[in-house]
């Protein structure tokens, strides 16, 4: 496991829900769309707790800014 491995945190449906203000349902038909580029989540060996990469999460915040702003 490499240093940036082990510095990533992983988020729940919860906190993707905050930082992104999309509804859980959105959330988990974004995440089943062919083609659409929002994150797919982990589901942890053993468990039936559902996460994502908080870094994924926040990668995929910054492209929907910058493709929302117009091209200088």
């Amino acid at each position: 496991m490499t240093m940036q491995t082990a510095m990533q945190r992983l988020i729940d449906v919860q906190e993707v829900m905050r930082v992104t203000n999309l509804s859980r349902a959105t959330i988990y038909r974004r995440v089943e769309r062919e083609g659409d580029d929002f994150p797919r989540p982990l589901k942890l060996n053993g468990s039936r707790w559902i996460v994502w990469v908080e870094a994924e999460v926040q990668d995929w915040i910054a492209a929907q800014i910058e493709g929302a702003r117009p091209a200088c």
